[in-house]
């Protein structure tokens, strides 16, 4: 049986402001709203992934699923490390 979802989608730039590289590749993003839901990535550009040098900026589009339409109060987007 096919599922619906809701998708909010954000056009996202990933500056690093660090003196050094950064690696965004052992983890993913994740939507964040003010109460605390977590939303997971639909769909992401690819190179939103991968490395940054150090004062570079990334910038693509990424989407989030939700099964409720809570999804589009949320604004925050962060990246998380699997551990």
């Amino acid at each position: 049986m096919d599922r619906c979802y809701f998708v909010n989608t954000f056009d996202l730039g990933v500056l690093n402001k660090s003196d050094s590289g950064l690696i965004l590749e052992n983890g993913d993003y994740m939507l964040l709203d003010e109460v605390g839901n977590q939303y997971e990535v639909h769909l992401c550009d690819a190179n939103l992934y991968g490395s940054i040098d150090s004062y570079k900026y990334l910038s693509g589009e990424i989407s989030f699923k939700s099964e409720t339409n809570d999804i589009y109060e949320a604004k925050f987007i962060k990246w998380v490390d699997k551990i």
